[in-house]
């Protein structure tokens, strides 16, 4: 049972991974081009909310002065760590819910965690 059961997650993943593979390909967003921008100030020497300045948070900047510094301002590397980014996070919200046992994500345990995951990693996908 248990070697089905991984067999099924790594189907889901592979699955996933097909699904997010177009989106390497999509034009950059608004909010991306500003993550790059503020990345791209960062690596060239700059100093976050002096030089550049926007309400999110500070880590995504820096992220992407990262990956600016790495492989410069291409958007297909950008794209790449967003790709690899929610595969990551699936993977890792798969091992959580095996660890905390929850089979059905409408079960009264996962729900909570569901919507703190939705809040915290998920709150562009509110645009007007």
């Amino acid at each position: 049972m248990l070697k089905n059961e991984s067999m099924n997650i790594y189907g889901y993943l592979i699955i996933s991974a097909v699904l997010l593979l177009p989106t390497i390909a999509f034009p950059i967003s608004s909010d991306m081009s500003v993550f790059m921008h503020g990345g791209s100030i960062i690596a060239d020497g700059g100093i976050l909310y002096k030089d550049f300045f926007d309400i999110k948070p500070p880590l995504i900047y820096y992220i992407y002065a990262f990956i600016d510094l790495l492989f410069g301002n291409n958007v297909v590397f950008f794209r790449l760590f967003d790709f690899v980014y929610q595969l990551s996070f699936l993977g890792l919200s798969i091992f959580l819910f095996r660890k905390l046992k929850i089979k059905d994500i409408n079960t009264p345990n996962a729900n909570p965690i569901y919507n703190v995951r939705l809040i915290v990693f998920f709150p562009s996908l509110s645009r007007k």
